[in-house]
């Protein structure tokens, strides 16, 4: 008896991706606000819990350390964070008009949201920001 040779299949490449972008939508916002009350404002707007996190050297870099940031308690909750590092030096540079960043982690209408922001007391204008470096997703990351 003779055995039957099996049909040798091609290998398929698996090429790994990152994860993709659309689950973060970033804000640039303008607004007349310290972070403490832009927090609250946002907060009671979109139903979001940010509250001021404390840096620490041990787990940040020094330069985020100088942060006001307000995050949401959960993982992968919203961030706000302003948008100057120094008088000479932004996050978003393309958008250093703006006072602070702000990034949520959810599947929503972006429309609805960007709306929501505009309408907020204390926010002068607001925008999406669409194109994501990879400087700014690492750090929303380290949150």
């Amino acid at each position: 008896m003779r055995a039957r040779k099996l049909p040798v299949k091609p290998l398929q490449k698996v090429k790994l991706a990152d994860l993709p972008s659309s689950t973060l939508i970033l804000f640039a916002i303008c607004s007349t606000e310290n972070g403490y009350r832009l927090s609250w404002l946002l907060n009671s707007i979109l139903s979001l819990n940010l509250q001021r996190h404390e840096l620490n050297s041990n787990e940040f870099p020094d330069f985020i350390c100088k942060f006001d940031a307000f995050t949401e308690e959960k993982n992968n909750g919203a961030i706000l964070l302003p948008n100057k590092i120094d008088p000479t030096s932004f996050i978003a540079p393309k958008y250093k008009e703006f006072d602070f960043l702000l990034a949520i982690r959810q599947n929503s209408d972006v429309l609805s949201l960007e709306s929501a922001i505009k309408k907020t007391s204390g926010v002068v204008a607001a925008v999406q920001i669409t194109n994501l470096n990879k400087m700014i997703l690492d750090l929303v990351n380290l949150f």
